[in-house]
């Protein structure tokens, strides 16, 4: 049983974490996007109003980022999605995704605050930690690191 359990694009690769024949591993993988350009004869792929598209495999995700870029430049369109962590996952794990909770692992963290002032505002950030607990939902193990007696 294989599937992913999170993917996220950094720079011109994707990070991936998946749960492979019953392990977690962790890999980088150098995903070769594809997206569409309108064009005037029949491909076989159409927009999702019907016009014909023609389809462009890119050798990475650098290529296809600076194609949009260039392609926005000159006012022209192109077609697809540019989330690309998306469309390696729909590339990959096609049909349903057969997911195995106990080989999910599954954290909850929690920072608790002071609340003098009713309460915070967690982007400014402007009252006194008092602690962290993290809990492995797997283990049920809890830990807590707390600031002061």
């Amino acid at each position: 049983m294989n599937f992913y359990t999170n993917v996220l694009q950094w720079g011109n690769q994707l990070f991936c974490r998946a749960v492979i024949n019953g392990q977690r591993q962790n890999f980088k993988v150098k995903y070769r996007p594809t997206l569409f350009s309108p064009v005037q004869q029949e491909t076989g792929y159409k927009t999702l109003d019907g016009a014909p598209v023609l389809p462009i495999e890119f050798d990475s995700i650098k290529d296809a980022k600076e194609h949009v870029d260039l392609k926005k430049n000159q006012l022209e369109t192109i077609y697809g999605n540019t989330s690309f962590a998306y469309n390696y996952i729909s590339d990959t794990y096609t049909g349903d995704v057969n997911w195995d909770l106990d080989n999910i692992l599954i954290v909850t963290i929690d920072i608790e605050v002071k609340c003098s002032n009713g309460f915070p505002d967690p982007r400014a950030a402007d009252e006194e930690m008092l602690s962290i607990t993290i809990k492995n939902h797997q283990t049920k193990r809890i830990v807590v690191w707390g600031v002061g007696k």
